[in-house]
């Protein structure tokens, strides 16, 4: 990886990275320095125009291929280089899952999708159709198989985009806003299930939200963005812990979950709970140990 990025277990670098695009005042990526370890649960936050959509099309390798714009320094996924390297070379190594996963559903049912997935990388039809059953046997949503894509809800089709792009065995996994669109609950159980995979699979997870709730107690690293820069990054515990780090949160217009400001009052009143609470689970227990 070289001078940036100390160790070889990345999978991710932005080294002295910045964009402009081509109708821009500003830049929408400024001076990027930033390495996401191979096989971490990284949660990318910041509020709307804070450079979040503009990071995603750097790793994924629309920028600099398709947006064309002013760019200094380089972006590498798994030690290549984005800007010498080809989108599809780089979506062998990264898989993508939109907002709005129903743009990506392109089959006539959720089992054909993931099959189909399967048949491009060359795996026979009949070996195709199992593999889609294991895989959606590891998203909980095997009795999807055979239902029409268009009846199903928003978060069986997250489950069903997502399937999809693990079929494509990526070493990244990309997650554009994926709780948006789901209730607290659903939200929940996707991160669960993320992380599972995560685990099973080596895979390096990148999710992109506009808030930090659902994937918080999971995520091994938070890279807060405002204005095309870095404001902060570190493990979760060590920045909700710290009631600076809170507060450039909040200015950086990211939402912050009650638990996290319960916690911090609590502290302020010289109430001891122990470590900070990443979730209301976590806050119920520290407040009976008292």
């Amino acid at each position: 990886m070289g001078e940036g990025c100390s160790g070889s277990n990345v999978a991710v670098e932005f080294r002295n990275f910045s964009f402009t695009y081509r109708d821009g005042s500003s830049p929408a990526l400024r001076d990027l320095n930033l390495c996401l370890s191979a096989g971490g649960f990284h949660l990318v936050v910041g509020a709307s125009g804070s450079g979040k959509t503009s990071l995603i099309r750097s790793i994924i390798g629309l920028i600099p291929h398709f947006y064309r714009g002013a760019m200094t320094g380089e972006v590498y996924v798994e030690g290549i280089p984005v800007s010498k390297s080809s989108i599809r070379e780089i979506a062998s190594h990264v898989g993508y899952v939109f907002q709005d996963p129903e743009n990506q559903l392109l089959a006539s049912t959720a089992g054909r999708d993931v099959a189909t997935s399967l048949e491009s990388r060359g795996v026979p039809p009949d070996r195709a159709e199992e593999m889609a059953r294991s895989i959606l046997r590891d998203l909980d949503a095997e009795n999807l198989f055979e239902i029409p894509v268009h009846e199903l809800s928003d978060g069986q089709r997250q489950r069903i985009a997502i399937a999809g792009e693990i079929a494509r065995n990526p070493e990244i996994l990309l997650l554009d806003e994926p709780s948006s669109m789901l209730d607290p609950a659903a939200a929940e159980g996707l991160m669960a299930l993320l992380d599972g995979l995560r685990r099973r699979n080596g895979l390096t997870l990148v999710l992109v939200e506009h808030r930090l709730g659902p994937a918080l107690p999971l995520a091994d690293n938070i890279v807060v963005l405002g204005n095309g820069s870095i404001l902060i990054s570190g493990p979760p515990r060590d920045l909700m812990g710290d009631w600076s780090s809170v507060v450039k949160l909040k200015s950086a217009g990211v939402d912050v979950p009650p638990v996290i400001q319960v916690y911090h009052r609590l502290k302020f009143s010289g109430v001891d709970i122990g470590g900070v609470p990443l979730s209301a689970k976590e806050l119920v227990q520290g407040i009976r140990q008292l």
